[in-house]
């Protein structure tokens, strides 16, 4: 019995392993992929908790790096949030890896605005012109999960180079 015991760990690990050599897997999301694949719990909690203690797997990195890919995708602070809080991150971790000054964030949504609406004859990226375009800015940024207050500011102003 306890080589059976024994296999199970050994089949579990070669997973998690393979999992984290691919991206960087929160704990939670570590342990619902492992059962999901047929590893018994225990056996599951004990893989994890030996992959943290050696450093292979971290919150902290998997915070940080789908923050990283987040942004880099042009999606908010509230967006990325939500997201590590459905992906079971605590709650400290998850605000240490959004740490950002406001000048940050209006630089992500600025981007983002340029990408989905390229600068054309019939407007600036910045018009503050009240309609289809600037709504449709703004349900954009709402959406991609900026501020309220980050986007009036954003498609109000034209003192940040947006005009």
């Amino acid at each position: 019995m306890i080589g059976a015991e024994a296999e199970e760990r050994d089949r579990a690990l070669g997973l998690a392993l393979r999992l984290l050599e691919r991206r960087e897997h929160g704990r939670a999301e570590l342990r619902a992929k492992l059962k999901a694949k047929g590893c018994a719990a225990a056996v599951v909690a004990e893989v994890v908790e030996g992959l943290q203690e050696n450093g292979a797997q971290s919150d902290e990195r998997f915070a940080a790096a789908l923050v990283r890919r987040r942004i880099d995708r042009g999606y908010g602070p509230l967006y990325i949030r939500a997201e590590l809080n459905d992906r079971r991150v605590d709650e400290t971790l998850a605000e240490d890896a959004l740490n950002q000054p406001p000048a940050y964030w209006a630089d992500v949504a600025t981007r983002a605005l340029a990408k989905k609406f390229p600068n054309r004859d019939e407007g600036e990226l910045g018009s503050t012109g009240k309609g289809a375009s600037y709504a449709a800015k703004a349900r954009f940024l709402s959406r991609r999960g900026f501020p309220p207050e980050l986007i009036y500011r954003l498609l109000e102003s034209t003192d940040e180079g947006l005009n």
